[in-house]
């Protein structure tokens, strides 16, 4: 379906929050070349390393909460550093926020991805 003619011309932007940015991180490594950008909110990263960063063209909004603790520091941290080497992530964080969703961040989203 991503292939028609019809979608040629629309962005493929993946956005997901917890598992769901770490489906959207995993599905820009399988298909490197399909998806413009990806929206990874408070995504789990555990186990990634330099073998499974994504090639390809995807650019990246990657969100945490300050005081998020569901996802372990460590995992925001690999997940800032492997996805920053790429050159193509933008990382965002909320002082005070633990593992959900708030306005500026939404606010953020849509900025970043030109809305």
């Amino acid at each position: 379906m991503l292939q028609s003619p019809v979608f040629q011309r629309f962005r493929k932007v993946l956005i997901g929050f917890s598992q769901g940015g770490y489906l959207s991180y995993r599905m820009t490594t399988e298909y490197p070349d399909v998806f413009d950008m990806a929206v990874l909110l408070s995504p789990s990263f555990k186990g990634e390393t330099a073998d499974t960063i994504p090639a390809g063209r995807t650019r990246f909004a990657l969100c945490y909460g300050s005081d998020d603790r569901t996802i372990p520091i460590a995992d925001q941290q690999c997940a800032r550093e492997q996805l920053g080497s790429t050159g193509r992530c933008t990382y965002f964080e909320y002082p005070g926020m633990a593992h959900n969703i708030c306005d500026q961040e939404i606010a953020d989203v849509r900025a970043w991805l030109g809305l």
